[in-house]
């Protein structure tokens, strides 16, 4: 399930600043790179989707791994890494989500001496159905029901850290980092060819 909610998943936030390939991305790996630059790296890749341009990829034994994450997948536009996403261990047992709230401040914190302050912080919960105290990933989960994100920026990435709910007292983060603007630029690409190619079928 966490494999497809990777996949499928696209935070595009825009910016006129541009990142340069050798620029760092995350999890020790710069913009730009290849696949086999990937590889030659030393980290094992198996391909996920491919959809038009944009290639996705599963990525084990990344060069900087992080504390408890579990799955890395790594996005190329037209060959080049644009796009990382990374996807914590399961927390469980935590119905009222104090452990992965703590979690979560931990890393917050740390982007924070990285990145600065966030740009963004969305940390609300109750909006609709789930509102028990007992029901934090129940409303995380439930589309409308709340948000737990931080959106950190700097002149060549964005960074998301959100905090996602499976069931009741069972969650997990996730970070996505974003090179800018070329990940917004490799979906308005994606999105030319889409309907470039549905025009040419009808």
């Amino acid at each position: 399930m966490k494999r497809s909610i990777l996949i499928s998943a696209t935070l595009a936030i825009s910016s006129i600043a541009f990142a340069a390939d050798g620029d760092d991305a995350m999890l020790g790996f710069k913009w730009g790179m290849s696949v086999q630059d990937v590889k030659a790296a030393g980290s094992r890749l198996e391909k996920k989707d491919t959809n038009r341009s944009l290639e996705i990829y599963e990525v084990s034994s990344v060069p900087k791994p992080l504390s408890d994450f579990e799955i890395y997948m790594l996005i190329f536009a037209d060959g080049k890494l644009v796009k990382i996403s990374a996807v914590g261990n399961d927390i469980s047992g935590d119905p009222t989500g104090i452990k992965g709230k703590e979690q979560f401040k931990v890393l917050e914190n740390t982007m924070k001496e990285k990145y600065g302050d966030p740009k963004h912080s969305y940390k609300r919960i109750g909006s609709k159905l789930y509102k028990e105290y007992d029901e934090f990933y129940q409303c995380l989960a439930y589309d409308g029901c709340g948000t737990w994100a931080s959106i950190f920026e700097t002149k060549d990435k964005s960074v998301v850290l959100e905090m996602n709910g499976v069931r009741r007292g069972t969650g997990y983060l996730r970070i996505v980092a974003e090179s800018k603007p070329q990940w917004s630029n490799a979906i308005e690409k994606h999105k030319t060819k889409k309907a470039s190619s549905d025009k040419d079928a009808l």
